[in-house]
């Protein structure tokens, strides 16, 4: 996988239009694999998926509720963008594949 398809996520595409910004140039392509779970949502990466499906679940896993799926429309940890403060977020992969992985601290995502 390489840094070529980072446009097959339809919000960097809607964000950035044809133009690559620095974060894409710097960003790691990452496989997602089936059943794992992501770092931490308070961690310093957002994870763009090209073509998997993430639940994101709030609270513990005894006793967690399911928030959300995220898939090439959106991306994982962008909440931390807005609100350091927020509970933490589980995540789950449901269906594996290529996704980009980007610095929380890029300036062209704030």
């Amino acid at each position: 996988m390489t840094l070529e398809n980072w446009s097959e996520n339809r919000l960097l595409r809607a964000a950035f239009g044809a133009a690559v910004p620095a974060c894409v140039m710097d960003a790691e392509p990452v496989a997602l694999k089936p059943m794992a779970r992501l770092p931490d949502s308070s961690a310093e990466w957002i994870y763009f998926p090209l073509d998997a499906l993430v639940a994101v679940q709030l609270g513990g896993r005894g006793h967690a509720f399911q928030v959300g799926l995220i898939d090439n429309r959106g991306g994982v940890g962008l909440h931390g963008l807005f609100a350091e403060d927020f509970p933490t977020l589980e995540t789950l992969i449901l269906k594996g594949g290529p996704a980009l992985r980007i610095r929380r601290g890029c300036a062209s995502l704030r």
